[in-house]
């Protein structure tokens, strides 16, 4: 397992210090011609580079298995591994991108991963476009209602480390 490990000892700029933290999104739907989308890989690595440098401990899916596609047969475990990942985790922050036509990046495996942190009641930071919030679920838009469960917007998420990590830090306190 990767796991990506704080460089720097817990401090005041480091309000993530003891949190360990699950970054799960699209995997399979971000590969074109066995190529992973370089988008959604700066996406993916900008919160998961944000949340290391605010003391986090981080896994992920994304990272363990290099923004590669899976060889045949090597996808035994990953379920298993997942659910656990999953249930040693504080916090899950999944990305639930939108493609170009305003529909949600599909990933069943980041729904259900979805639908593990809600029953096992662990908190999550859902980032989405809140710009376009209306092409999502109504569904995943009233998680919030009934979970221990946050929407912040994608692009925020990636472009200030700050934000991401008062999020989580803010969800810490009140879950």
């Amino acid at each position: 397992m990767t796991v990506l490990a704080p460089a720097h000892p817990a401090g005041p700029a480091r309000p993530l210090a003891s949190l360990t933290v699950f970054v799960g999104g699209p995997i399979k739907a971000g590969f074109t011609d066995g190529t992973f989308d370089p988008v959604l890989r700066h996406r993916v690595d900008s919160v998961v580079g944000h949340l290391t440098a605010a003391g986090a401990r981080v896994i992920s899916a994304h990272q363990e298995e290099g923004f590669a596609p899976l060889p045949p047969g090597a996808q035994q475990g990953i379920v298993g591994r997942d659910f656990g990942w999953l249930r040693q985790c504080d916090i899950y922050v999944p990305l639930l991108p939108l493609d170009p036509q305003g529909t949600l990046v599909p990933s069943l495996g980041t729904g259900v991963e979805v639908g593990w942190a809600t029953a096992l009641g662990t908190p999550a930071v859902l980032l989405v476009e809140t710009a376009r919030i209306d092409r999502y679920s109504p569904f995943l838009r009233g998680l919030p209602d009934a979970f221990p469960v946050q929407l912040m917007d994608l692009t925020e998420a990636v472009e200030s480390p700050t934000a991401l990590a008062e999020c989580l830090a803010a969800l810490r306190r009140t879950a």
